[in-house]
């Protein structure tokens, strides 16, 4: 199964431990690339890879395409 193109920030949040509103704040401050749509904030796979690097996108995100 491949691993998953899309996330939102509470997947994203409890993935790396870290609290929802913090990622909003990162969208917000372009530090993370996102999109909003209404009022929910999507966040692609290169995204992540590009904030996290690719190590760290391997240890909290890769795992999906096990279950």
């Amino acid at each position: 199964m491949a691993t998953k193109q899309t996330y939102n920030t509470e997947e994203v949040a409890e993935a790396i431990d870290m609290h929802p509103n913090s990622i909003r704040r990162n969208l917000q401050r372009d530090e993370i690339r996102g999109r909003k749509i209404g009022n929910q904030w999507v966040i692609t796979q290169s995204a992540l890879r590009e904030w996290l690097g690719d190590e760290l996108f391997e240890i909290h995100f890769a795992n999906e395409e096990e279950a």
